[in-house]
């Protein structure tokens, strides 16, 4: 993992991609403890050509230099398979994307989703595997109530909010 987000802040120095954080089950571990997760989801913004994402320029980067690898939807570097997502504008991953918290990971700095924007971003998807991520991330990672309030109401999850405390108290 160290390697990787060395050449993440590689590709961010380079102009490759924009600033970037890490979101999905990655950041989850790094807010709460630990669990499995098969990828590392990184939110940044990408190039766009003709209106579309083009990952070309950093695939070619990681390809040459890193002798990345295509994995299904993912690019794998170094064994990591990294899902690269440039966020919806207005969305939820956007505005946590603009809103990270910078920690010190392997003595480098890494922007990380806070929990309180993946508590919201897994109540928008509810995905099979999410609200055991909430539950995490509730009990031990540091969420900031009136922060995860504000982003509750103002993405309209109020009643996915209240079905998740329901059943999780």
């Amino acid at each position: 993992m160290e390697e990787v987000l060395k050449i993440l802040n590689q590709l961010k120095a380079l102009g490759l991609i924009g600033d970037y954080a890490i979101g999905g089950g990655v950041a989850t571990i790094l807010n709460s403890r630990e669990f499995s997760t098969k990828d590392l989801d990184v939110f940044t913004t990408l190039p766009k050509s003709g209106g579309l994402v083009d990952l070309g320029p950093v695939w070619r980067y990681l390809q040459e230099k890193e002798r990345a690898e295509p994995m299904g939807q993912f690019i794998a570097v170094k064994g990591i398979p990294i899902d690269f997502v440039d966020p919806r504008p207005g969305s939820i991953e956007e505005e946590a994307l603009r809103n990270p918290e910078i920690r010190t990971i392997y003595g480098m700095p890494v922007s990380v989703f806070r929990p309180e924007y993946l508590i919201a971003i897994y109540l928008n998807i509810h995905r099979p595997g999410d609200a055991g991520k909430m539950e995490y991330l509730w009990a031990y990672g540091n969420v900031d109530r009136e922060r995860l309030d504000s982003i509750i109401k103002k993405y309209g999850l109020e009643k996915q909010w209240q079905n998740f405390r329901t059943m999780n108290t």
